[in-house]
């Protein structure tokens, strides 16, 4: 939360940070929410089931629009990229991300990914019917601004 400084005071609020987080998530599933923030080592670990990790979700949904758009069902192609964007709220890894350099890392291929499959989305709609979609390269290499502009363009 606060990069390499540590200081008591910040570790008093961190507890309190997470104590309001186990309070919100047995107000979500009273009686479960709470123990599913579990303290690990110097760390925490919150626990989740399958389907629950907003990235298991969003891979799932493309993989299951490149399947169908591989079977020339553009439509439901369609759907299930859109399905799979709509787990996007803002740059991935927004808050953490500057943090530490492998968050950085990884906020970087979730961007690609998620551009990847807007490409896919563009691209499917473009297609005959029946025919194969052409899948853009995933391997993307944007700058910041790049991606920025891309969004505020697909925006308008």
């Amino acid at each position: 939360m606060w990069g390499e400084e540590w200081s008591p005071r910040r570790e008093l609020n961190l507890h309190g940070q997470v104590s309001a987080l186990r309070r919100r998530l047995d107000q979500i599933e009273p009686g479960r929410g709470g123990a599913r923030l579990m303290r690990v080592g110097a760390g925490y670990r919150l626990a989740l089931g399958p389907g629950e990790l907003d990235v298991q979700a969003f891979r799932a949904l493309a993989a299951r629009g490149r399947t169908a758009a591989r079977a020339g069902l553009i439509e439901q192609a369609q759907e299930l990229f859109g399905a799979a964007l709509s787990w996007w709220r803002g740059a991935a890894l927004e808050d953490a991300a500057p943090l530490c350099l492998q968050l950085a890392g990884e906020a970087a291929q979730l961007e690609e990914a998620r551009l990847a499959v807007l490409e896919e989305r563009i691209g499917s709609g473009n297609q005959p019917a029946g025919a194969a979609v052409l899948v853009m390269p995933t391997a993307l290499r944007a700058s910041e601004n790049d991606v920025r502009n891309a969004r505020r363009a697909l925006r308008t």
